[in-house]
């Protein structure tokens, strides 16, 4: 799985761990909530620890500075930071739990479709 696919599912689970929810999906969701958040606090690190190594703090606004001429540089770090493959097993849920006890909308259920088990 890559990071990009995490990042993209944060914030459906996000709104999801608000949403009422039988026991058994409510389980689900959070353990697979937890793992991405895992995931995600070390992708932070690594990307701040690449800002740290190749960019000036502006503490007054609280970012780093990337010169314009370094973008293209930057970009391309970041997206093969994000383009990392990750270690990283999805408690399945089965299609029917979610689908019969939850409102998403197609790009929500694109975000987390890794997590179902669907049937065959």
């Amino acid at each position: 799985m890559l990071i990009k696919d995490l990042l993209l599912a944060k914030p459906v689970l996000q709104r999801l761990n608000n949403e009422k929810m039988p026991a058994k999906l409510a389980y689900a969701m959070a353990k697979n909530f937890r793992l991405v958040n895992q995931e995600l606090e070390d992708f932070e690190k690594a990307r701040k620890k690449m800002l740290e190594d190749n960019y000036e703090f502006d503490e007054k606004n609280n970012k780093y500075i990337i010169p314009p001429e370094k973008e293209a540089e930057a970009q391309k770090m970041f997206d093969e930071l994000i383009n990392a493959t990750v270690q990283f097993i999805p408690y399945q849920i089965p299609e029917f739990w979610l689908f019969d006890q939850l409102q998403l909308t197609p790009g929500e259920v694109m975000a987390i479709e890794w997590m179902l088990k669907l049937e065959e």
